[in-house]
């Protein structure tokens, strides 16, 4: 294994045998190291903040067991007292009835005045022999009131989350305590209802940040220090039927989540849980924050080192591949190598050292090939002669000349059309051999020409062929000067391939306009036309001619002699229908200055 890593690292390019070197011994290092102290710092945080959160829960648990044991056993003295569960539970109503009922209000107002927790206290009883007053108030059915809705049926004491409207007809919820007193009479009831203040524990228990929210028996809340959460349950689910209930985790409460802690205790004689929730809602976002921040750090340790040796190990491979590239032209006999390389090190001495010896062999190269080149030039100088000789045995003048004497035999003989004809091809030679080798012409000549090579065929074909010509009142064709040959294949297309299959007269329409710096001239016939996917092929090969495609191969090369002279804006468009005709228009430059041996410019 150890010896294949080492021979794929030797064989590999000197960019990559630097990087792998890198990756191995730097990048890796501080990223596994990274990554352990990462995931142990977070750690070491969560746990911190999780001790936080608990102690706060073991704080305000201990704030409520204490109150609410505080608050059960002021009001013992009362509950238990006979004379006041003699007094609510039969009709009496002697002197000793008086004294016991003025005490037991006296008794009420006292607790109450005095116990800074309650915000409320009252007795309730369906007794009618029982005066009702600030303290203590005749009920004939308790199923009216919400403290009763919400105690257990049977059982003598409970703690509660109750709702009661204010003097000032304000509804507030609060945690009461009701208290059943045991009457000895099957007739008559008493209860007891306390409620805590909410001011009076909001003052004892928010000390700091964290959110606490309490419940009695997992029910909604009576205490929350955010208002809008007490109408919410506990933000976890968990089996609260356990006596003791510990939680610890993600919780999310209003779509916030925080680290939060559950504990529960058991109330002073009562059978109730109460459960206490502290959340911190800042924690889990200090430890990403922390954690994002520690991973950035070790990104950029790492990415920073990593971009600047991929450049570093970049430009040395470019410098290795220049000098290997030279030596290898070298190697091939290409001695046009650079001139210039960079860095001042053994790389730079190599490639002096490689151009000394280029310089060299280009010197006696040269020297070789000026001796070839002398020769060779003996060689194409008499070749050149011997050429010239043969030329000039074929004298254009000879062409015409013989033309002339069969036009005038003819003409003797009264054959009118022979004359004709003759007249018409030796006037189309003419231009043909005038304009050879040649790179502009005016559109009058070309145009001249035109109508010359209609005529021939309209001997040919008669009626079939009729011509029109459209010049554009701005166009000057005298003056306009375009590549000679240009008309004459795209005219001889249309009659071969447009109008020769046609019955009727057939026409070709010549349009020529000016628009802008464009001039178009459109050839249009009204011919056979060519299907949709005929067309789309013949305008495929206008730019990618298939050898095989006769019909749009002159196309194709006019195409392409106008984009090479002109640019690439000016070229063939291709416009047909199915028995309605085909249109091919020319777009060339508008030039009316032109100098014969000139190549197009825009500037013209």
């Amino acid at each position: 294994m150890h010896k294949n890593i080492l021979l794929f690292h030797f064989k590999s390019r000197i960019k990559n045998q630097i990087r792998l070197v890198f990756l191995i011994s730097v990048i890796l290092p501080v990223l596994a190291l990274g990554t352990f102290s990462a995931f142990h710092i977070r750690n070491l945080m969560l746990e911190h903040y999780t001790e936080q959160i608990r102690s706060e829960s073991i704080r305000v648990n201990s704030i409520l067991f204490e109150l609410t044991t505080s608050i059960y056993t002021s009001i013992e003295p009362i509950s238990l007292n006979t004379s006041y569960m003699s007094l609510l539970g039969s009709d009496f109503h002697g002197e000793d009835y008086q004294e016991t009922y003025k005490e037991l209000c006296s008794h009420m107002n006292y607790l109450q005045k005095n116990t800074a927790a309650v915000s409320f206290m009252h007795i309730y009883t369906d007794n009618p022999n029982i005066k009702s007053n600030s303290v203590v108030s005749y009920i004939n059915d308790y199923s009216a009131e919400d403290w009763y809705q919400n105690m257990p049926k049977g059982s003598w004491a409970s703690w509660e989350r109750s709702t009661r409207k204010t003097g000032h007809d304000q509804e507030i919820t609060e945690l009461c305590l009701i208290k059943k007193f045991g009457i000895a009479s099957d007739r008559y009831s008493a209860y007891m209802v306390l409620c805590l203040d909410n001011n009076y524990l909001r003052n004892r228990i928010e000390q700091n940040s964290y959110e606490i929210m309490a419940s009695v028996d997992n029910t909604t809340l009576f205490y929350s220090s955010n208002y809008n959460n007490l109408e919410a349950l506990l933000p976890v689910s968990g089996d609260f039927k356990k006596e003791y209930y510990n939680y610890t985790g993600p919780a999310s409460v209003n779509g916030r989540t925080g680290l939060t802690n559950i504990l529960s205790f058991k109330s002073y004689k009562t059978n109730n849980n109460f459960y206490v929730s502290a959340s911190d809602y800042s924690a889990y976002f200090d430890i990403n924050r922390f954690t994002l921040l520690y991973t950035t750090i070790i990104l950029l340790l790492t990415i920073i080192p990593s971009i600047i040796i991929m450049l570093f190990s970049a430009f040395f491979s470019r410098r290795t591949n220049t000098l290997k590239r030279a030596m290898h032209q070298a190697s091939l006999g290409d001695y046009d190598i650079i001139d210039h390389f960079r860095g001042d090190d053994e790389l730079s001495d190599t490639f002096h050292d490689l151009k000394a010896t280029v310089e060299a062999i280009k010197e006696n190269t040269a020297l070789y090939y000026e001796a070839r080149i002398n020769n060779q030039k003996l060689i194409n100088k008499q070749q050149q002669m011997e050429y010239n000789m043969l030329a000039s045995q074929i004298n254009p003048h000879f062409l015409y000349n013989t033309l002339e004497t069969i036009r005038v035999q003819a003409l003797s003989e009264h054959c009118m059309d022979v004359v004709s004809s003759i007249n018409l091809l030796g006037k189309s030679m003419r231009y043909v051999l005038e304009n050879t080798g040649t790179n502009t012409t005016t559109l009058e000549r070309e145009l001249d020409y035109i109508k010359t090579y209609l005529a021939i065929q309209k001997l040919r074909f008669g009626d079939r062929v009729n011509s029109v010509f459209e010049i554009g009142s701005d166009c000057d064709i005298s003056s306009i000067y375009i590549l000679p040959l240009l008309l004459q294949p795209i005219v001889e297309n249309a009659i071969i391939h447009g109008i020769e299959d046609i019955y009727g007269k057939g026409y070709i329409t010549i349009h020529i306009e000016k628009k802008g710096r464009y001039l178009f001239i459109s050839i249009r016939d009204n011919g056979i036309g060519m299907d949709t996917e005929t067309l789309q092929n013949i305008r495929k090969n206008l730019e990618e001619n298939e050898q095989n495609n006769t019909k749009s191969i002159g196309l194709y090369n006019i195409n392409q002699r106008i984009k090479l002279f002109y640019g690439k804006p000016y070229g063939l468009t291709l416009d047909s229908r199915k028995d309605n005709g085909t249109t091919i228009t020319l777009s060339l430059p508008y030039s009316i200055i032109f100098r014969e041996g000139e190549t197009w410019n825009d500037n013209f």
